[in-house]
């Protein structure tokens, strides 16, 4: 996200499919692709977009585990590792690919037994060279 010169916020905006494998009633895997085209990482400003490809393994736990069914409201928290590569030659850029920890806070909608619709913000903690970044 960042602040245009008029005060208007925008966002980095990308493509993100994801597979969730049921492991038990209180964990799902998740493994998901990500392709994006950003212009900020963090607190990082780029030059020019930055095209990126990310693949996450995450693990999802149910908090309705803990606090007992809440109907079609699903929350969890989630937990896991990534990759992150780009392409750029943008020298403000910090890394062209590096491992993550990736944490986040989610909920799912269900609108049927198979269909449901998600909510979800999530962490990417990146460790480079230079220095560790996060978005």
């Amino acid at each position: 996200m960042s602040n245009s010169p008029i005060g208007i916020i925008t966002y980095n905006f990308g493509f993100k499919m994801s597979a969730t494998r049921y492991l038990n009633k209180s964990f799902n895997a998740e493994l998901s692709l990500t392709f994006s085209k950003i212009e900020k990482l963090g607190n990082i400003n780029l030059d020019s977009s930055v095209s990126l490809f990310a693949i996450d393994l995450n693990g999802n736990y149910k908090l309705n585990a803990l606090f007992g069914s809440t109907g079609f409201f699903e929350p969890y928290v989630l937990l896991g590792a990534g990759y992150t590569s780009q392409k750029s030659t943008n020298a403000g850029y910090p890394f062209n690919s590096t491992v993550s920890l990736n944490s986040g806070l989610g909920a799912k909608f269900w609108i049927s037994d198979n269909f449901g619709v998600r909510l979800q913000s999530s962490l990417k903690y990146f460790f480079t060279n230079k220095t560790n970044l996060s978005y």
